[in-house]
């Protein structure tokens, strides 16, 4: 009896899929494109030459489910015979609580019937028996140095069945903490955490190792090898990127900064503009308006963003209690919340969340003298309120209603502010969940960067933003856009952003700098080996800290910028010759005369010139170029990229081509100290090109006599072509790095 047993219980165990339950209608009910993605990302890791030194990576949206996606690739890969999965967090206990709370919540089922278990990695139980060793684990481990030690000691150490176990590793946030170069005595040092990640990864022989951030820029300007210090440590430029899509009820850039522009959107009335005076006092503690908070104009807006938010607020709860009445269905009581984000020092903190009690306690003590002493001020914040909510097609409460609300709001004590400027501040406010909890009808959420990355803030309808540095650093800032993320159309309404003009501007740049990464990589253009990083002309707008990629090799390209290869030698006469040749071959197919105006031909056309151009060059110890191999590869990829930028349809898919022929450039200069960098005449090519390159890019093809000169500063006396690529006067501001 038991024989017959033992086979049908295994049987029916075996079918049991971890992911199919996971996504099912029962449990999350993903959608089809979100399955597809995490199963596409799996599969990669199980058919590509991928593995813990060559890094795949998640690239999603801010707040847009990104941790949800992760789990089901955890999900998926655990069918797939991985044992281990150990999930990297941003180095707060909040962000680790939040994702221990979401991964026990997420995989709820599993745990209960003794499939899997989740493990903080500082309260690992001990000892770890053969019985909890065979099960499908999953460690959260917080980016700082006694998590990452503790991981390192557990599976190399006390425990090497786990080492030995196929392990996933996700890196939340990867480009926070997982990267970083710093400087002491004048030599350049791998940063501590980022040293202990990759020794982790370099003791990890059955391992796969996925990247998850919305905020990508850092990673991919990494260099394919990593040497500091002749030490190599683990790359961490991603081999492949999976981009994530996002849910229906998702609100982000593309509100914020393209949908506003249209005036009969709601989103138009979503920015309330903010004087960089007023975030000046705002910064700065004066205790003097402690007494005129409730009248100054110098602090009006946020004035006007603290009682707006209360009028908003209380728009919604009578709508949902609305919704409850005409459905008959009693709902769980409505809750908003309101954050303020302007600097990260405690002092700023304590004087704003006292500014702002002293405005609330103005405020009850306008309405305890009379209810209708501030109806100038709620009728304000109805009117502009009223606006985007017929704009939705929403119910509007008359202003009766909204204002008996406001007022029971005040004087029944249902405004709650919070300063969290602590990781004990944020873990103590966390629900059950892993996010902000909402203990009252109104919150106002006071902090710095604590209350950044990977921290959910639900039914956030404000954000009083002013942080305002020289220059923008954009993974940090969109990091700071806590009111992205699942909005219902009631919420979005109501909802306002109060910040300066420019800090929005600049903000505005950076979503379209980033919807321009997003598409390439969509595409799947040419140029998906190197990732064109856009940032502002100006230069107030950097994707990332200088520190993050200080060992990169980035080039910068800006309109009409040259890019050319330097210091190659030649190829022997007689080979060179052939290729010489070849070119000219093609060059007299595609233009009517020599040496004439810069005229179009396909890219196609310029692919082969280059092509050959490259097989025509050496690089060698003997030369001192052994290093300068041009990456022709990149240089494609650069003019595809310019194309793709191009917004002439009549040039679309083609390129400028400018001949010269005739010239005498030295290999070297300065004696021969240097490489020549400039075939092209300052005064004569680079003005006739530049004029021509509006939108379309110029190659420059500048055939060189290429004689042999003394002192080793000429060629080896055979003709030969140097290309110089000009970029159009219409093309953004970009970095990318060469390799």
């Amino acid at each position: 009896m038991h024989q017959s047993i033992i086979p049908i219980i295994k049987k029916k165990f075996m079918a049991y899929k971890i992911f199919d339950s996971l996504i099912s209608e029962d449990r999350r009910n993903d959608t089809q494109e979100l399955i597809e993605t995490m199963s596409s990302t799996v599969e990669m890791l199980l058919n590509r030459q991928t593995n813990v030194k060559q890094p795949g990576m998640l690239y999603g949206q801010i707040q847009s489910g990104k941790t949800r996606a992760f789990v089901g690739v955890i999900a998926k890969a655990f069918d797939e015979d991985y044992g281990v999965a150990v999930v990297f967090t941003k180095g707060t206990n909040a962000l680790a609580k939040q994702t221990l709370l979401r991964l026990k919540d997420e995989f709820s089922e599993e745990i209960k019937f003794g499939d899997i278990d989740v493990y903080d990695i500082m309260q690992v139980p001990t000892p770890l028996t053969n019985y909890i060793i065979n099960k499908k684990l999953i460690f959260v481990v917080k980016k700082e140095d006694d998590n990452i030690k503790r991981l390192i000691k557990l599976f190399f150490t006390t425990y090497p069945k786990l080492g030995e176990k196929k392990s996933l590793l996700i890196d939340d946030e990867a480009d926070f903490a997982s990267i970083s170069y710093n400087k002491k005595d004048d030599v350049l040092n791998y940063g501590k955490l980022a040293q202990l990640i990759s020794i982790f990864r370099n003791k990890s022989i059955f391992s796969d190792f996925i990247q998850v951030t919305a905020t990508p820029y850092s990673l991919f300007l990494q260099p394919k090898i990593i040497n500091v210090n002749q030490i190599e440590y683990e790359p961490m430029q991603p081999e492949f990127t999976k981009l994530l899509p996002v849910h229906e009820k998702y609100i982000g850039g593309k509100y914020y900064f393209e949908d506003s522009e249209d005036v009969n959107s709601p989103a138009s009335d979503l920015f309330i503009p903010i004087t960089v005076d007023e975030l000046g006092r705002f910064n700065k503690r004066n205790a003097a308006y402690f007494n005129t908070i409730i009248k100054t104009n110098n602090l009006k807006v946020f004035r006007f963003s603290i009682i707006n938010y209360v009028v908003g607020g209380s728009i919604r709860i009578i709508q949902e209690t609305k919704k409850s009445d005409k459905d008959k269905i009693r709902r769980p009581e409505h809750k908003s919340a309101f954050m303020l984000h302007t600097g990260v020092s405690k002092g700023i903190h304590t004087w704003q969340g006292d500014l702002t009690s002293a405005l609330l306690t103005m405020i009850i003590q306008e309405f305890k003298n009379g209810p209708d002493t501030l109806d100038n001020v709620l009728s304000d914040s109805y009117n502009s309120l009223s606006i985007s909510i017929k704009k939705s097609n929403l119910y509007l409460p008359t202003f009766l209603e909204v204002k008996n609300k406001v007022i029971s709001a005040f004087l029944n004590d249902e405004i709650s502010i919070k300063i969290v400027n602590s990781d004990n501040d944020v873990v103590a406010l966390l629900n059950e969940n892993g996010q902000l909890r909402l203990d009252n009808p109104y919150n106002i959420f006071i902090g710095g960067n604590i209350l950044d990355r990977g921290l959910t803030i639900d039914n956030l309808i404000g954000f009083f933003y002013g942080r305002n540095p020289y220059t923008f650093q954009q993974d940090t800032v969109l990091q700071h856009s806590r009111m992205y993320g699942a909005r219902s159309k009631e919420d979005i309404a109501v909802s306002r952003f109060y910040t300066a003009p420019h800090i929005y501007d600049a903000m505005k740049r950076m979503y379209y700098f980033d919807k321009a990464l997003r598409e390439m990589i969509e595409q799947n253009l040419p140029t998906s080996t190197v990732q064109f990083i856009q940032r502002s002309k100006d230069g107030r707008i950097l994707p990332c800290s200088p520190n993050k990629v200080r060992i990169s090799d980035l080039q910068l390209i800006k309109p009409g910028s040259r890019s050319l290869p330097v210091g190659f030698q030649t190829i022997a006469p007689s080979k060179l010759k052939i290729f010489t040749e070849r070119i000219d071959k093609i060059i007299d197919i595609k233009s009517k005369k020599k040496d004439e105006e810069p005229y179009l031909v396909d890219l196609s056309v310029a692919f082969e010139i280059v092509e050959l151009i490259s097989r025509s060059y050496e690089y060698d110890q003997k030369w001192d170029n052994e290093e300068l191999v041009w990456d022709i590869s990149a240089f494609k990829s650069l003019i595809s990229y310019l194309d793709h930028l191009n917004k002439d349809a009549t040039s679309k898919g083609k390129i400028l081509l400018y001949i010269r022929s005739e010239r005498e450039m030295s290999r070297k200069k300065y004696g021969g100290t240097a490489f020549s960098d400039a075939p092209d005449d300052g005064k004569t090519d680079r003005k006739i090109c530049r004029t021509a390159s509006v939108n379309t890019p110029v190659l420059m093809l500048l055939k060189q006599n290429g004689l042999e000169m003394p002192n080793e500063i000429g060629w080896r006396n055979g003709t030969f072509y140097w290309p110089v690529l000009i970029a159009p006067q219409n093309s953004p501001t970009f970095v990318y790095s060469a390799e």
